[in-house]
């Protein structure tokens, strides 16, 4: 009588294994759908947490090895954001455009005056 029950419940709702598919299909559906925006490991967490309470997986818990091999089976990198823009550097930046253009011309200028043997890059 309980197997019949427990066969029941899987007809209904599904086994674990396809919870779990379902579950990481929304969650990398949701990834392509944000692909421009920065996303968070912990976006991937709440995104398969929901999808796991829609399919009424409720064992399911979204855990770090969990987003692991979500990232790695689908080439998702991740990656620390090191640098902001201010306003500034967005102000600033014709300014440093328009400051190499006149650095190049007078390189150019240089070299055709005097050679390129006689110019040495010190940077290297």
């Amino acid at each position: 009588m309980r197997f019949t029950d427990g066969k029941k419940q899987v007809e209904a709702e599904g086994t674990k294994r396809e919870k779990l598919q379902i579950v990481f299909n929304e969650t990398l559906r949701l990834c392509k759908e944000n692909e421009r925006k920065i996303i968070h490991d912990r976006d991937l967490k709440i995104w398969a947490l929901g999808a796991a309470r829609r399919v009424s997986f409720d064992t399911f818990k979204a855990s770090k090895w969990w987003i692991h091999k979500l990232k790695k089976i689908n080439n998702i990198g991740s990656r620390k954001i090191t640098k902001f823009v201010t306003k500034r550097y967005a102000n600033d930046y014709d300014v440093l455009v328009a400051n190499a253009t006149v650095f190049v011309g007078d390189i150019q200028q240089i070299i055709e005056e005097r050679g390129e043997d006689s110019i040495f890059n010190t940077d290297q």
